[in-house]
């Protein structure tokens, strides 16, 4: 056969040429914006990220990052040194809010623990001086993961002493909301309080077990741990309750779920020189 005859007739494809892509540099901004808003809907929804090739931002060590992501799930990292290169990753490509990658290694390590996905974790877990905080819609998530059911039953409500003349002398006979007020009493208001109620049920050998707690936290609570004075607590007093209110009775009926961790706030307060805001939608935000 002659070869150049069945060359011709059958001629060889050509090899697909590579171009790189190039950087238009007003778009970054733009598509960090986009990629931001990517990740807040997925870790609100409790659902993975999904990075569409338009929200790819041109950068390479971004895409180094993106890449990791997409191929590394995060529980087959199991040493130290694998989730630390992850982590530098994560930094380098700007795809977390840390800039240690001991503090994302910290955020990963305490999200494994916890079950979340990697958007969850990186969206809400942020390490204060070495502790794993969690942001209240997290541990809510969570909770509710687990079948645990919670509300908020007192809002701001005031809590009163209750006082009745004996002998001439007022003498307290009882604490409580004003639904609670024993009759021919007189009342005090002492303090304000938000309450959650939690119920938890077990299922066991001899049937299902059901657990309850209250979490509260109020006015004079806030007083003896110098709260009041600083920025959140007097611009957003009633969200403030609400979330120390959760956080107290998610970690008393679901402390094994929740693995003690405090919240955001909680650990924040303690002057630490961290510091956070509340959101539109009453949730507590680290600022980085």
């Amino acid at each position: 056969m002659d070869k150049s005859k069945d060359e011709q007739s059958n001629p060889k494809p050509e090899a697909s040429k590579v171009t790189k892509p190039t950087i238009d540099a007003s778009s970054v901004k733009q598509n960090e914006e986009k990629i931001i808003d990517v990740v807040v809907k997925a870790v609100q929804e409790e659902e993975p990220i999904a990075m569409t090739e338009s929200l790819i931002v041109p950068d390479q060590a971004k895409l180094e990052a993106q890449q990791a992501v997409k191929n590394t799930p995060i529980n087959n990292l199991n040493t130290p040194d694998e989730l630390y290169e992850f982590s530098k990753l994560l930094v380098a490509g700007k795809m977390c809010p840390f800039k240690d990658p001991s503090d994302a290694m910290i955020a990963i390590i305490a999200g494994k623990e916890l079950g979340l996905s990697l958007a969850a974790t990186l969206g809400g877990i942020y390490p204060i001086e070495g502790k794993p905080s969690l942001g209240v819609h997290v541990k809510k998530g969570i909770l509710l993961q687990n079948n645990v059911l919670f509300k908020k039953v007192r809002d701001m409500e005031p809590y009163y002493e209750f006082v009745k003349i004996v002998d001439t002398k007022p003498s307290v006979v009882a604490h409580g909301y004003l639904n609670e007020q024993p009759k021919d009493t007189k009342k005090k208001q002492i303090d304000i309080r938000t309450e959650y109620l939690f119920t938890r049920h077990f299922v066991t050998v001899k049937g299902i077990v059901t657990n309850t707690a209250i979490g509260m936290f109020g006015l004079v609570d806030a007083t003896s741990a110098n709260l009041l004075a600083k920025n959140n607590w007097k611009n957003y007093f009633r969200d403030m309750l609400a979330s120390r209110a959760f956080s107290r009775g998610a970690n008393e009926i679901a402390d094994d779920l929740l693995h003690g961790m405090y919240s955001y706030s909680e650990l924040a307060d303690l002057d630490t020189g961290i510091t956070y805001y509340i959101d539109e939608n009453g949730h507590e935000q680290i600022v980085t």
